[in-house]
This record gives C-alpha cells, sequence and structure tokens, in this order.
C-alpha cells in the first residue's frame, strides 16, 4: 500500500520548482532592457525578486518582477546593467533578499549547514471510512523555513518572500502527482489546441483517467477519455500550453488519486538548531481515497 514516503516527495518536486525556479532566457538580453523572454512565466508572480546569471559573466541581483506579460515575457522594476545571452546559456532564477535556496531536506536534521532552508516532515496519517469500500486517508506535512537570525530583517524578510512561494506553490497543485505512476515520452510536439496526443505507449493507461503532460518548467493537468491505440490517447480538453518535443515533455498517468490538498495554516517565529535561526512553519494536508477490493472469501473489515 502506497503510503507518506511518495507524498514527501511529490512535495519536494513541487517546493523546488516554486522556490529553486530557473528558467532559460530565450532572447538576449541587453543592459538598459526591462522587458524579457523566457521559456516559460508560469512559476513567477508579481513581486518576486529575480537574479539574471550564467556561467560566465556571474549574476546580476536586486531585481523584481513588475509585470507578467505573458507565458514567456517578463517586465523588471530596474534596468538591467549586463549583457545575457543564449549562447552563454543565461538564466532567470529566484531570490530571496538576494540568497538563493540553499537545501531541501527531507526529516528535520539539528544542524542544518546552510541557509536559506527548507525541511519537508510527515506529522501525521490518519484512516477513516469514506463508502463500505473505500478509506480517506489524511496526510499531514509541515513545510519549514529556516534562515539566520543574526541579520535580522534581511532574515525575516526573505523568510517570508520564501515563505510566500511555497504557499503558492502548493495552492497551484492542489492534486500533486503521487508515485506510483506511469510516465512515458510524447512522439510529437504538443499545441494548444491538441485533442490528440502521441506518446510512446498506452500500456498500463485506462480511459477515463487523470493524466498530467510536463516538462522541465510547466505542467497541465487533464482528463483522458479514451485510449485511442497503442501509441495515442484522447483528451476532454486540450492543455493551456504548448510542448515541444525538444523539451522532452512526459506523458504521465495517475494511479494514485489526491482530492483535495491545502496549506491551511503557518506561523513564524525563532528555533534553535545549532544557533538561533528565523523560522516558519506550513502546515499541509492531502486527502486520499483508498478503494480496498477484498477477495470473496474474506470479510470487509467493518
Amino acid at each position: 500500500m502506497a503510503g507518506a514516503t511518495e507524498i514527501i516527495d511529490s512535495i519536494k518536486k513541487i517546493v523546488n520548482n516554486w522556490t529553486n525556479t530557473q528558467v532559460p532566457i530565450m532572447e538576449d538580453i541587453y543592459a538598459g532592457e526591462r522587458t524579457i523572454e523566457i521559456k516559460n512565466t508560469g512559476r513567477f508572480q508579481v513581486g518576486d525578486e529575480i537574479m539574471i546569471r550564467d556561467p560566465i559573466v556571474g549574476g546580476e541581483l536586486g531585481n523584481t518582477v513588475e509585470e507578467i506579460v505573458d507565458d514567456t515575457h517578463l517586465t523588471l522594476t530596474i534596468d538591467l546593467q549586463k549583457n545575457w545571452t543564449v549562447d552563454q546559456n543565461a538564466i532567470v532564477q529566484k531570490t530571496y533578499e538576494q540568497q538563493m535556496i540553499a537545501g531541501i531536506y527531507t526529516g528535520e536534521p539539528d544542524n542544518i549547514p546552510q541557509f536559506p532552508a527548507i525541511t519537508i516532515l510527515a506529522t501525521s496519517r490518519d484512516s477513516e471510512w469514506l463508502t463500505i469500500d473505500s478509506t480517506t486517508e489524511d496526510f499531514r506535512i509541515d513545510v519549514s523555513v529556516y534562515n539566520k537570525a543574526a541579520a535580522q530583517e534581511k532574515g525575516y524578510r526573505a523568510n517570508i518572500k520564501l515563505t510566500d512561494s511555497i504557499i503558492f506553490g502548493l495552492k497551484k497543485n492542489i492534486y500533486p502527482l503521487i508515485a506510483p505512476y506511469i510516465a512515458v515520452a510524447a512522439l510529437t510536439d504538443i499545441s494548444t489546441g491538441d485533442l490528440f496526443v502521441k506518446v510512446e505507449s498506452t500500456e498500463g493507461f485506462e480511459a477515463p483517467g487523470r493524466v498530467i503532460i510536463e516538462d522541465e518548467w510547466k505542467q497541465a493537468e487533464l482528463v483522458m477519455i479514451e485510449v485511442v491505440d497503442d501509441t495515442t490517447i484522447k483528451l476532454t480538453s486540450p492543455p493551456g500550453y504548448n510542448f515541444d518535443l525538444e523539451d522532452n515533455p512526459l506523458v504521465i498517468f495517475c494511479e494514485r488519486f489526491i482530492y483535495n490538498s491545502w496549506p491551511a495554516s503557518t506561523s513564524f517565529g525563532e528555533v534553535f538548531k545549532g544557533s538561533l535561526l528565523k523560522a516558519a512553519k506550513i502546515s499541509w494536508f492531502a486527502h486520499e481515497e483508498l478503494i480496498w477490493l477484498y477477495p470473496p472469501r474474506e470479510t470487509h473489515l467493518h
């Protein structure tokens, strides 16, 4: 029976995607410009602090997203001071008071080597009957943010910004992808008008069912209405993004179903972990329905 470990792995992926966000630029950027083109803007919000960096020039810190123009364009609050090129693999990355995420940990280590850091800890699991053959499994997970308290205001502000990014990401993923699932590569580009999707294999896919199309920068959750043949599925509605084959998109058939999740509450304060730290704790819950199929000779346990 699948349990909390897979949920922790899913939350860790979501937290990393929405806090350690790194997206390549798609057009060269020149000093004095403020509107830039990137691979996808889906994981950015107005007010996000960002840096632009590459392996050669270094980094340019201290800018903020002023406007999400469209799916691929951002406008910043400050004119850029340097030139950035696609050939040099320049990226846009989220920062928090000019700091990047230093680590995301499963569990609750006593000592954390670098900051800011995030921990993900399962705190409880409860179960109760939902129908005659199914139960609701209630999972509770704490996502905590830590930063050094020595820089009083900077650490406090960084924690608030980082906590906001995590909460936003969790709210954008109320039906998180939880293992086990079947993931296969797309065989062709997938466009915003497509209802038929070509994949490597439809073995194990069952319609109707929930599918997710994703690449490194974006994700679309959809309903599959038909398995057409060994390499084709039909959707009830088209995806909201284009998925290009060069970005190695996956089509994922979900076998577990989280039907409700939410970052229900957040608390702020200080803790001692080798040194005094600024801390924030997000309490997240998820509800999953499990179907119990008993053999004919086995008594129902209710």
